[in-house]
């Protein structure tokens, strides 16, 4: 068994292991927004996903939203105050959009990024 086992250490001191080979992105680098995944062992920068979107921002990925009405992210389970904070830009129907919103559908009260989805209905 001892004759196993130095061999078995002669052929991994001989013969290292390439990093590559485990990790094809440990030789890659990608720009910000920008992730390495690996499909069928071919490394790839593909951009980041966005997070969930929290009042007027989107969280980054893996943050969670704790204070939709600011739009406040922070880390899982990280400090949130629970301030409100009230919209300021245009108005729209009869609220108001967040500051770089814009509102699509005043008889719903709706606001939207700019070019974002909205319904087209009619709510009174």
């Amino acid at each position: 068994m001892f004759s196993s086992l130095a061999i078995l250490l002669t052929l991994l001191l001989a013969n290292p292991i390439n990093s590559t080979v485990l990790d094809p992105c440990s030789t890659i680098r990608c720009k910000s927004g920008y992730t390495c995944t690996v499909t069928n062992t071919t490394a790839q920068c593909t951009p980041v996903s966005a997070g969930q979107q929290c009042g007027p921002k989107v969280c980054a990925l893996g943050d969670e939203c704790c204070n939709e009405s600011c739009g406040t992210c922070t880390p899982p389970g990280g400090f949130c105050t629970q301030q409100i904070c009230e919209p300021t830009g245009p108005a729209c129907g009869k609220g108001k959009c967040y500051t770089g919103q814009v509102c699509c559908n005043a008889s719903c009260g709706i606001c939207t990024p700019p070019g974002g989805f909205c319904t087209m209905q009619f709510c009174g």
